[in-house]
């Protein structure tokens, strides 16, 4: 039995000390410039699958491929995948690529997936030289400061899958688990601190983030 499967909602008091912790550390004068996670993505996009195919010869308009996406990404968490399409200069035929998304937008889902990646995974994680942080973490956040919005994106290797890596792995998919990424994008609400990396280290401080050092 899975950490994951466990009732979620019960976070409330680490949310609590959390908040208590950020306030007294920041000096910070209202609540509401806590950084709150509000949305996870998890995206694939049809290039990723193709460079991780063991089939030579396939383009991203494969319904093979197609199908193989849609499949790894709903075992990621059960949940049917929206499809985006977009430009891409690398697609000769017709000028599209697309990619699969699900988003996780509930308490009880963040909460499942953040205890997945950084309790049960983060081990699995480690032994293959996965860093979450980096020098240049400024760059990888994207704010609006009216919307008082901020996005973390990171790519994540398939390690942070249990059961996709696990089902790559023991069944003849024709994907190579090692090098298939996903692109996650963590969403964080009330964050209206102009300072980048006093945002940076408040995003690091809230849970279950502190966990990645």
């Amino acid at each position: 039995m899975y950490l994951s499967s466990i009732n979620c909602l019960k976070n409330t008091n680490t949310d609590y000390l959390s908040n208590c912790d950020l306030i007294n550390k920041y000096n910070l004068t209202n609540i509401n410039k806590i950084p709150k996670l509000s949305k996870i993505s998890v995206d694939i996009s049809s290039q990723d699958i193709l460079n991780s195919s063991e089939i030579s010869g396939k383009n991203e308009l494969d319904s093979e491929l197609q199908m193989k996406a849609f499949f790894i990404l709903y075992l990621a968490q059960s949940l049917v995948p929206f499809i985006s399409f977009s430009n891409s200069k690398k697609v000769k035929e017709d000028g599209l690529t697309y990619s699969l998304r699900i988003s996780l937008s509930t308490q009880a889902e963040i909460y499942s997936f953040l205890v997945n990646f950084f309790v049960e995974s983060w081990s699995r994680l480690l032994t293959e030289d996965f860093s979450f942080w980096s020098k240049s973490d400024s760059r990888s956040l994207s704010s609006t400061l009216n919307q008082k919005k901020t996005v973390l994106q990171r790519k994540i290797p398939t390690e942070a899958f249990f059961e996709i890596d696990n089902f790559l792995t023991k069944n003849s998919f024709g994907i190579v688990a090692k090098n298939l990424k996903f692109k996650v994008r963590f969403v964080f609400q009330n964050n209206n601190v102009k300072e980048q990396n006093t945002s940076i280290n408040l995003i690091k401080n809230t849970p279950l983030f502190w966990i990645s050092g």
